[in-house]
């Protein structure tokens, strides 16, 4: 009795330890995304505001980018790939979120697998992975401390970024 008990705990962490490094490969984002952004050696950074009436070229238009830097960050690019290549980050769902996509921030990850931007919406906690004209939406609900940390890790002194640390750490989000 000993033994089938030891033996089925053992078959039980096998199997725990299979379903954990397959999960991996289990992110619904694209690899095509995910391998820029872990193969990434800088990131340009823009803050945009998608309210203005003055659009620029960026993304079809989607507002007026108000900052950009580009920055070759160890600590920020380690952050992304973190936060952005989890497979558990982003969650299939069937639930359709009812606004229109109007980015805050991007980050463009620059590699030799070419660049991707991953935009994100504040106001609807959307999020835009980009390469080239293609593009996937997804619901950024669950990455959304984690986008606002490494938009602030890029923009610590600006005043709507420290705005969106102050709120992401009280109970609204």
């Amino acid at each position: 009795m000993k033994k089938l008990f030891l033996i089925l705990v053992a078959a039980i962490g096998m199997l725990g330890i299979s379903c954990h490094a397959d999960s991996k490969s289990k992110s619904i984002v694209p690899n095509q995304y995910l391998e820029a952004i872990e193969k990434a050696d800088s990131v340009t950074v823009l803050l945009i505001d998608p309210w203005s009436d003055a659009l620029d070229d960026w993304m079809d238009g989607y507002g007026e980018v108000l900052q950009t830097k580009t920055c070759a960050c160890p600590e920020l690019l380690q952050a992304s790939t973190k936060a952005l290549c989890n497979p558990d980050a982003f969650v299939a769902s069937e639930v359709v979120k009812n606004c229109a996509f109007m980015p805050d921030v991007a980050m463009i990850y620059h590699s030799k697998k070419g660049d991707v931007t991953v935009a994100y919406s504040f106001y609807c906690d959307n999020i835009r992975f980009a390469k080239g004209d293609k593009y996937q939406d997804f619901d950024g609900e669950l990455v959304y401390k984690d986008f606002v940390n490494l938009t602030a890790m890029a923009y610590p002194k600006d005043r709507y970024v420290r705005h969106l640390v102050k709120q992401s750490k009280s109970n609204f989000k």
